[in-house]
């Protein structure tokens, strides 16, 4: 879709547009916001007014019908058959789409902050300000950074409605086009600062680097899938489970979290059906848990005041114990 708007190839927009929307609810919401970036690319050479920006908007609609027609042919049908668009209280995931108030509002904020300098980042978005600071006269001159620039404000603009305003889409794997075009702008900018460029690169690329060995306390979730800090949770817990096999323990009777919960067969693709329970602390006598499982702090504190390390496996900051419900809380 951005290859489109920057060769202009309408057709092949409105063709990404329609596949867009069929990927996701949040692929329907880039639509809107490509199609916002698109808008300005077309009034954008001969210097922007509010007129010209609606008038332009409305006059070139027909790019996102096919699109809109496409998201309406399901969301309709799927509304008077199931009753809701989009998410209802019975998912799993319900309590994502909570509406946040004031407080969950700001922490939205200095989350966003946080996921865009996490896992190394930082020091991608430090060699950004500076360069932008030290070479800002190449904002307005250069037509290529200049829009790129304009893309980032309409996208953040645009992203951070489901970011910010509710509770659990902070995710950061919600943010992947700003990372591109983060990443995009500075190679950009790279060409600004030749003298020093290939130093400032390998500075920054080491620093994404140790972002996947970045790995925090217990109690403030982590993202995992998003770096390669998890890999040694694989071997760590093929080792737990060998353990539970030769105590002759039965996986059904431990608790445990997601993603631990599938049966074995879709994890080694074999016919092993076994599977460990979801944890209910205090009533579990055993529970399997990992520091990649990123549960709240509240359940945390009940298990590790009540429970007591049987067996544990731990490599590179990742671990996965065992743990048994003390006599105490038995009796």
């Amino acid at each position: 879709a951005l290859y489109s708007i920057f060769s202009n190839k309408r057709l092949i927009l409105s063709i990404a547009f329609v596949f867009l929307v069929l990927l996701s609810n949040r692929g329907a919401m880039l639509v809107a916001i490509l199609y916002t970036f698109y808008v300005f690319m077309r009034i954008y050479p001969g210097g922007f007014s509010v007129k010209k920006f609606l008038t332009t908007f409305f006059y070139d609609l027909l790019l996102v019908i096919p699109s809109v027609v496409v998201f309406l042919s399901y969301q309709i049908p799927h509304y008077f058959s199931k009753g809701w668009i989009g998410y209802n209280e019975s998912f799993a995931w319900a309590e994502s789409f909570e509406k946040s108030n004031f407080k969950e509002f700001i922490k939205g904020i200095i989350v966003w902050i946080w996921r865009l300098a996490d896992f190394g980042r930082i020091f991608l978005d430090i060699a950004l300000l500076i360069i932008l600071i030290k070479k800002r006269n190449f904002i307005t001159k250069d037509k290529n950074l200049f829009v790129f620039l304009v893309w980032l404000v309409i996208m953040t603009l645009g992203f951070s409605y489901s970011f910010l305003f509710f509770k659990g889409l902070r995710g950061h794997r919600y943010l992947l086009p700003m990372y591109f075009t983060l990443s995009f702008i500075f190679v950009l900018l790279l060409e600004k600062i030749n003298s020093v460029a290939k130093y400032v690169y390998w500075i920054v690329i080491l620093g994404l680097f140790t972002g996947h060995l970045w790995i925090y306390p217990d109690k403030i979730a982590q993202g995992w899938d998003c770096s390669l800090a998890h890999l040694p949770y694989y071997n760590l817990r093929e080792q737990l489970v060998n353990y539970i096999k030769t105590k002759g323990y039965e996986k059904s009777y431990i608790g445990s979290y997601f993603p631990n919960l599938a049966e074995e067969k879709y994890l080694y693709l074999n016919n092993d059906t076994s599977k460990f329970k979801p944890a209910e602390p205090l009533k579990d006598k055993l529970l399997f848990y990992s520091n990649v499982y990123n549960i709240p702090d509240e359940e945390y504190d009940i298990i590790f005041s009540n429970y007591i390390p049987v067996k544990k496996f731990s490599r590179n900051g990742v671990y996965v114990v065992l743990l048994e419900l003390s006599e105490q809380k038995r009796q």
